[in-house]
């Protein structure tokens, strides 16, 4: 089993270069992929002090769009 850590499923859900690099490496390998509660909750807390830090409105929207698909990749 592959326990990515924060920095990684961040990356992940980012799909940066190197999210989109690890995904390749973990669609190749035949091993099961998990995360930790640890790593659930760090990112649910950033998105959660992303959406206090915006006072706009419209950047409000996208910080809780953000929010949203976090716990939809969560989810599933």
């Amino acid at each position: 089993m592959i326990v990515l850590d924060t920095d990684h499923a961040s990356e992940l859900g980012y799909r940066s270069v190197a999210g989109l690099r690890l995904l390749a490496r973990l669609s190749a390998s035949s091993e099961e992929t998990a995360i930790t509660a640890v790593t659930v909750e760090e990112q649910l807390r950033g998105r959660l002090a992303e959406i206090r830090r915006r006072n706009d409105p419209d950047a409000q929207i996208v910080a809780y769009e953000r929010l949203v698909r976090q716990v939809e990749l969560h989810a599933s």
